[in-house]
């Protein structure tokens, strides 16, 4: 005799809070972390963790095309831009 299928035991990741502008800057007043809700500091280590992931999705419409891929060579004068990077982003630095 078979076994019913029982209800799915999947995980169901809590949705994270999504803050404000004026809870962002209350937080940021209170030199609160924005995660966390505990005073932020640059030491300061969420006690809970968080996992990002970023998943591929592949469309028929998102692949480029065989024209899509060969170069087109337009005549355009490029002007140098100034680079804008900081000491605080090359070094990975965050600011909740």
């Amino acid at each position: 005799m078979p076994r019913p299928i029982g209800p799915s035991t999947a995980i169901q990741a809590p949705t994270p809070k999504k803050l404000t502008r004026d809870e962002f800057r209350e937080h940021s007043a209170k030199g609160l972390c924005w995660h966390c809700d505990e005073p932020w500091s640059r030491e300061h280590r969420c006690k809970k963790g968080r996992l990002l992931v970023i998943e591929l999705v592949e469309d028929e419409a998102s692949k480029p095309s065989e024209e899509g891929l060969e170069p087109k060579e337009e005549a355009m004068e490029e002007k140098p831009q100034p680079v804008g990077y900081t000491m605080h982003s090359l070094a990975g630095y965050s600011n909740p």
